[in-house]
């Protein structure tokens, strides 16, 4: 039975989250609803995901953003973003890395091992 399920992240910086979005080729952008199995929920933006049917809804909650989603496997989003969304979660948590670090007046690179990113942070 398909359902819609919070992704267990918080979101506190939709700039961030739209940065994240945008590294893993995905669309964020402002929306009333999110498309899931059993039609359209309501959301205050939605993140679309290339040759997904359904979407994710991201709502406006007390001290940031919640993240929702239908993961019934037809919907096509645990196919990009994995079983519990982790591909979106390390996005976000890098850009919000980079964001930090950068604020701070440190650079930051980037290097891939395989499915991990490292950030190595310098003055």
């Amino acid at each position: 039975m398909s359902h819609i399920s919070k992704i267990e992240i918080d979101i506190k910086d939709l700039s961030t989250l739209s940065r994240a979005c945008q590294a893993l080729g995905l669309t964020f952008t402002e929306a009333n609803q999110f498309r899931y199995y059993n039609g359209y929920a309501p959301c205050d933006n939605v993140i679309r995901i290339p040759n997904a049917q359904y979407e994710i809804g991201v709502v406006r909650v007390e001290g940031g953003y919640a993240l929702q989603w239908d993961d019934w496997r037809s919907g096509g989003l645990t196919q990009t973003l994995g079983a519990d969304a982790g591909r979106l979660k390390q996005a976000y948590a890098v850009e919000r890395v980079r964001t930090e670090a950068r604020r701070r007046g440190m650079r930051v690179q980037q290097k891939t091992h395989g499915s991990a990113i490292q950030l190595v942070l310098s003055a």
